[in-house]
C-alpha cells in the first residue's frame, strides 16, 4: 500500500509570473500550510504581475486547502497581484469563490482569519 504524499507548496517565476505548484494529499489533520513562501515571492523586485496556482499534482485535499487558498487571495489582493485559479480543481475554485464573497459579504475575513489559525493539533 503507498503512503499519501504529504501536502507540498512550491513556488517558482515563469516569465511576469509567479507559480505556486501544490501537490501531495493536504488534510486538516496534517493542520494548515503557511503562505510565507507564497507571500515573499510576491514581495520581490520586480513583483509578479500575476500569481498562477497549479494543482495538477495535488491527490486528495478538504477544507485546509480551501483555508490556505483564502490566504493566498489575501496576500495577492494586499500586494495587487492578479490571481489565477484556472488551475485549481473546480471545486476548489468554488469554495474559493464562496469564501472569499462570504468575507467580502459578511465581515466574514476576520472569522476567517480566527478559523485559519486553529489547529486540529492543539485540540483533543
Amino acid at each position: 500500500m503507498n503512503a499519501a504524499a504529504p501536502q507540498s507548496v512550491s513556488v517558482f517565476r515563469d516569465a511576469g509570473a509567479a507559480v505556486v505548484r501544490l501537490s501531495g494529499t493536504w488534510s486538516l489533520r496534517d493542520g494548515l500550510h503557511p503562505v510565507q513562501e507564497v507571500t515573499q515571492a510576491l514581495e520581490v523586485s520586480p513583483p509578479p504581475r500575476r500569481l498562477r496556482l497549479d494543482a495538477s499534482a495535488l491527490e486528495r485535499w478538504d477544507t485546509s486547502l480551501v483555508v490556505f487558498l483564502a490566504r493566498v487571495h489575501d496576500s495577492c489582493s494586499a500586494h495587487g497581484v492578479e490571481l489565477e485559479t484556472s488551475g485549481l480543481p473546480e471545486a476548489a475554485r468554488r469554495l474559493l469563490e464562496q469564501a472569499r464573497q462570504g468575507a467580502a459579504f459578511e465581515g466574514g475575513a476576520e472569522r476567517a482569519r480566527a478559523f485559519a489559525d486553529w489547529s486540529p493539533r492543539g485540540r483533543r
